[in-house]
This record gives C-alpha cells, sequence and structure tokens, in this order.
C-alpha cells in the first residue's frame, strides 16, 4: 500500500514596485513579474529541448549515481499488496485482507527500527544511542509516494523518479493470504524482488490467531531475505534465543561469511553463556582473516550492513578473556589455591586488556578492563581483607568505568555496573576501616549512579534494588519508601515490573517501621501490597521479603506468607515448596531470635522434612539444605 502526497505548484513572488514607462493595467508589477516567470521557464524549457545530450546526460549521471548509492548503502522499498482472506476464514479470525497488510508493515517498520537501533557489542543490554561501533544501514522503508505531474521533453519527471528508485533501491512486492487447510490455518506470504518471486507458510494451527500467525509468515520471509536485520532487532528486544535460531540458520547458509558467527556470538553473550559467545567469536574472526576480501561462495551476496571489522576481532579477544576468567566471579567459593591461580589469570588478563584499551577507542574494552580489575580486588580481598592492592584495583576500576560513563551519559547499564563497583569501594574501604567521610562519599556516589540508572529504565529490577539496598544500608529508609512508592505507581498493574516494584516498597516500608517507630498506615500499605505480590514474586524478591520481616521482627507478615504459600504447596507443590520451606526457615530464625526456643525448633523440624523431599528429586540442589538444617537444629538443641 502506498500513499499518494501532491505539491501543489508555488505562486509567484511579488516583486517590489518601482516606475514604469507605461502605465497600462497589463504592465503592473504583478503582472510583469508573472510574464517573466512564464517567460523564464519557456526559455527553459526550450534550452532543453536543444540540449538533449545534456538532458541525457543528467539522466545517466542520476542512474549511475543510484546504483553506486544501491551498492554502498542497499536500501529497501516495500509495497505491501492487500491480503487475500476467504470470508469464512476473515469470520473466524475477525481480520480483514487490509488488516493483515497493516498488520506487516507494522512488523517491517518495528524490525527495521529495533535492527537499527541495535548497537553492537552492547554488554549492559539496555544501552542508549551512539555507544557503539555496529551501524546497520540495510534498513526497510514504506514508502510515501510523490506526484509532481511535470513533463519534459514529453518525459514525465513522476516516471524518471520511479526509474530512479528502481535502481536505487532494492523493491519489494509483499503479499499474502490466509487459508484455511484440514490441520488448521495457515498463513502464506509472497515475495516478489528483483525479477524472482519467493514464498514462505506457517504451519497450520488449529486455534490460530491472527496476528501472531501473520507475525510468524512475516519473520520465516525476512529470516531468509535479511537475517541480519531480524536477527538484531531480536537482540534489541532482549529475545536472544529467537536471535540465535535465525544467526545459526544463516550460518549454516554462508558458512564462510563471519559476520553469522559474530552476531550468534554476541546472542549467546547476552545470553549468559559466555564458553559459546567465546568460541563463535574467535571463528568469525578467524574466517575474517581468511576471507579479507570479503568474497562470499555463490553468486549471491550476503544481506551487508556495516560493521567495524575492529570491533569482530575485539570482541572475539574480550570474550576469551572473560572466559578465561571466569572462575574469579566467586573468590569466596574457591580454595586457597585457587585463589591465587585466579589472581594470576586475572593479572595477565589486566595486561591484555591494557594493551588493547591503549591501543583502541573503543569504550568495550575499557569496560572489560574495569570488570577484571574489580574481580582482581575481590580475589585480593578474600586473601586478605586488609589487602592495599585490593583497594587500589577497586578504586582503579572506579575511576576507569567513570571515564566511559561520561562518554556515554545515556547508558543506562553503564551507571548501574558504575554503582555496583563502587558499591564494591564502600565494602573494602568498611574492612579496612578508611575515614568516614571517605566512605560516606563512595556511598553517596553509589545511591547516585544506581538512581541514574534506574531514570534511564524505571522497568528494570536490578538498579532499582541496587538503589533500594543502597538507602537502607545508608540509614535513609524513608528516601527507599519515596522512591519505591514511585516507581510502582509508574509500572502497569499485574505486569513483572510492577510485582518487583511493590516487593521493593514492602521491603522499604519494613525498615522504616523498624528504623522509625510503628506505622498504622505503614503496617496496612504491608498487608494490602503483601497479598498482590504472593505467589507472583520470583525466589530472591521472596527472600528479600522474608529477610526485611526478619529485619524488623514482623512475625504477622512471615505468617501470611507462610499461611499463603501452605495454601499454594498444597495446591501445586513441586512449584512451591522451595518457598514453603523459605518461609518457614525465616520464621524458625525470628523464634529463635526472641527466645521461643520451642517454636523455633518445630518451623526447622518442618523445614527440614520439605528439604528432604526436595532432595529426593534434587540432591545437588537441596543436599546442602537438608545438612544446614540439621546443624541449626543441633544448635537450637545445645542452647535449650
Amino acid at each position: 500500500m502506498t500513499a499518494h502526497v501532491h505539491f501543489p505548484s508555488r505562486k509567484s513572488p511579488r516583486s517590489r514596485a518601482y516606475r514604469y514607462r507605461s502605465r497600462s493595467v497589463l504592465n503592473t508589477p504583478e503582472f510583469n513579474s508573472s510574464a517573466r516567470s512564464v517567460s523564464l521557464w519557456k526559455r527553459l524549457v526550450s534550452f532543453l529541448r536543444k540540449s538533449s545530450v545534456i538532458f541525457l546526460s543528467l539522466c545517466m549521471i542520476g542512474a549511475l549515481a543510484a546504483a553506486i548509492a544501491r551498492i554502498a548503502f542497499p536500501e529497501y522499498i516495500v509495497t505491501v499488496q492487500q491480503f487475500e482472506i476467504a470470508p469464512e476464514v476473515a469470520t473466524k479470525l475477525s481480520i480483514t485482507g487490509k488488516g493483515a497488510s497493516d498488520i506487516v508493515i507494522d512488523i517491517l517498520n518495528r524490525t527495521a527500527t529495533d535492527g537499527s537501533l541495535f548497537e553492537g557489542s552492547d554488554y549492559y543490554r539496555y544501552d542508549q544511542h551512539g555507544a557503539q561501533p555496529v551501524i546497520l544501514k540495510g534498513t526497510i522503508k514504506v514508502p510515501v509516494e510523490n506526484s509532481y505531474g511535470i513533463e519534459v521533453n514529453g518525459i514525465s519527471i513522476d516516471s524518471l523518479f520511479k526509474v530512479y528508485d528502481k535502481i536505487r533501491y532494492q523493491q519489494w512486492i509483499i503479499g499474502g493470504d490466509i487459508v484455511s487447510s484440514p490441520e488448521g490455518i495457515v498463513a502464506k506470504i509472497r515475495l516478489n524482488c528483483d525479477g524472482s518471486a519467493k514464498s514462505w507458510q506457517t504451519d497450520p494451527r488449529p486455534h490460530a490467531v491472527a496476528s501472531k500467525l501473520i507475525e510468524n509468515a512475516t519473520a520465516l520471509m525476512l529470516a531468509e531475505e535479511n537475517p541480519e536485520l531480524l536477527g538484531r532487532a531480536y537482540l534489541r528486544e532482549g529475545q536472544y534465543t529467537e536471535g540465535a535460531k535465525v544467526f545459526q540458520q544463516w550460518a549454516l547458509r554462508y558458512p564462510r561469511d563471519w559476520k553469522p558467527f559474530y552476531y550468534l556470538g554476541l546472542s549467546y553473550d547476552y545470553g549468559g553463556e559466555g564458553q559459546k559467545a567465546s568460541n563463535l567469536a574467535n571463528w568469525s574472526a578467524q574466517i575474517m582473516n581468511d576471507q579479507k576480501n570479503m568474497k562470499l561462495d555463490g553468486s549471491r551476496k550476503s544481506k551487508r550492513g556495516l560493521i567495524d571489522q575492529d570491533a569482530v576481532i575485539g570482541f572475539g579477544k574480550v570474550t576469551q578473556v572473560v572466559w578465561d576468567t571466569r572462575y574469579a566471579s566467586n573468590p569466596d567459593a574457591l580454595s586457597q589455591m585457587d585463589k591465587v591461580k585466579a589472581r594470576d589469570t586475572l593479572e595477565q588478563a589486566i595486561r591484555s586488556l591494557h594493551t588493547l584499551s591503549d591501543a583502541d577507542k573503543d569504550p568495550m574494552y575499557k569496560i572489560q578492563l574495569a570488570r577484571a580489575l574489580d574481580q582482581k580486588a575481590a580475589v585480593e580481598a578474600s586473601l586478605s581483607s586488609t589487602s592495599a592492592d585490593a583497594y587500589t584495583d577497586q578504586k582503579q576500576a572506579v575511576d576507569l568505568l567513570e571515564v566511559v560513563v561520561r562518554q556515554m551519559p545515556n547508558n543506562g547499564g553503564l551507571h548501574e555496573q558504575h554503582g555496583i563497583l563502587l558499591q564494591h569501594l564502600v565494602s573494602i574501604e568498611q574492612k579496612q576501616g578508611k575515614p568516614p567521610d571517605v566512605i560516606k562519599n563512595a556511598q553517596e556516589r553509589e545511591i547516585t549512579e544506581l538512581t541514574k540508572a534506574l531514570k534511564l529504565q524505571p522497568t528494570q529490577p536490578s538498579p532499582l534494588w541496587g538503589v533500594v539496598y543502597a538507602l537502607l544500608d545508608s540509614k535513609r529508609s524513608p528516601e527507599a519508601v519515596n522512591l519505591t512508592r514511585t516507581i510502582s505507581l509508574l509500572q502497569p498493574e499485574s505486569t513483572p515490573a510492577s510485582t518487583t516494584a511493590q516487593a521493593a516498597y514492602i521491603v522499604s516500608l519494613e525498615h522504616a517501621i523498624k528504623e522509625i517507630g510503628n506505622n498504622a498506615e505503614g503496617e496496612r500499605d504491608i498487608e494490602l501490597h503483601l497479598k498482590a505480590v504472593l505467589g507472583k514474586i520470583s525466589y530472591s524478591e521472596l527472600d528479600a521479603l522474608l529477610s526485611s520481616f526478619v529485619y524488623a521482627s514482623d512475625r504477622k507478615s512471615l505468617l501470611e506468607t507462610l499461611y499463603t504459600y501452605r495454601e499454594l504447596a498444597r495446591i501445586k507443590p513441586q512449584e512451591n515448596l522451595r518457598d514453603l520451606a523459605l518461609t518457614l526457615n525465616a520464621l524458625g530464625e525470628l523464634y529463635r531470635q526472641n527466645q521461643q526456643l520451642n517454636q523455633s525448633a518445630d518451623a526447622y523440624k518442618e523445614t527440614l522434612r520439605i528439604y528432604r523431599t526436595l532432595a529426593k528429586t534434587n540432591p545437588q540442589s537441596y543436599g546442602q539444605n537438608v545438612i544446614k538444617t540439621l546443624d541449626t537444629l543441633k544448635n537450637l538443641h545445645r542452647e535449650a
């Protein structure tokens, strides 16, 4: 479907009046100006008619420019025709042929926008504009057709523009239909492009949703015709598994093209699969070195995008460093020997990243260098809490990431990571007994950075919890209450972001009530929000709630949580037994703190029974819980 816009001819501007020898009506300034314009136009047309060689030369230059632009900056112009839908299918799915084609246009525009805005090696998932070196030029545009209504030498200007567009852009004409088959409803989509016709169809669905059918059909077309655009859109939307599928198919079709392997590595990197990301990133760099001239096998060329080749090689090096240092992420779980080994590995990685960051302006090297320094500081602090190297490394990591944050002030992920590094710095400063004003300054910077991250992405749970706990650690619970109340008001109801915000609000209120005193309104708010979130929150959020109840000695809220999870465990035991055990464990600890040892023992005994049940099917995950609970019961008997 195309829209037509007509541009009216402009009126000639009036010239300034001046004296004329003749005072006739025909010689007024207005008439004279118009006559001169008409005369000028006639002379121009006459010149072009006489100078057909010049006119044809201009046309040839325009055609050459269009051809060069098509090769250098490939773009598509898409015309989507009305779908054909049988009346009975249209009635069943509540959709028209025009409605179906509108859905295709919306999908193409969304994919084009997200695919074009995706910014390469974005290690922080929700980066904003201008951060990375990877830019896609192969965008899709749904055209607006302009009509000028001018002819020169019998040649319409409109026809010249159509010829230019045909040379300049890859023309896509899309149509399709939705039909009924014995197995269910099928969506078919057809593409005419560069003189060839192709079609794709979805698997039959007995209970189909029209929009989903059309979306699937459009994805099948894009996965083959422009996998780079579709895959990048999936990455930007956080659909890493779907993106990996698209890039994997692309890589199998063109095994000597480095780009699909590069993108597949990104997909695994974002999905947290470091080893796969490292393998594919290095594989992509090897293919690039083998195919320096970028010639792919087969007559058909790969869909182009502009990727900085240095970014591909750098991505391979960085993912390798990240993979090599993976064991240092949790130093407290390592033996003394493994800690020393991890420190040595990190020192090698830091030297390598120093070389890369000094030689290249790409910020990803500095980001990874800051991460490696942060990990090394954690290992050093685990070896010795008073280590001067731990403080030096952590301070350097904070300062290095601050430089990158200044370059990209709208990158919410970088602000969050900077806040986390500052949090680690505060912990080291507190353990090493640094002056209170030094610690307070680092805490203020931590809160500022995490708040900036939350403002840039108010639906993300990690910066919300980060700033809440930073405020609570600084004994600023009223600020945490106001912040979480505000964020909860921004979230649509019945969404994960809304549940997270309400849970954070409850935690903040519990701390405020403990620190400031009982508050009837706050107690009612806790009860109201607790009922809304129970059964919806994640395991870690439930843990945060229970910890806040124990901190505030709020047995009422704990008992309400316990009652809810007992009911859920009765209905769906496999899904809720773990949360029930966690609640009972927290209740047992609260009774213990209040010296109600018999009640504490009863809660822990029930916890032990549940953990033993869970350990029968999953001993690796719950065996340690059984041992810890038994140890707790032994200690209770000693205290009694």
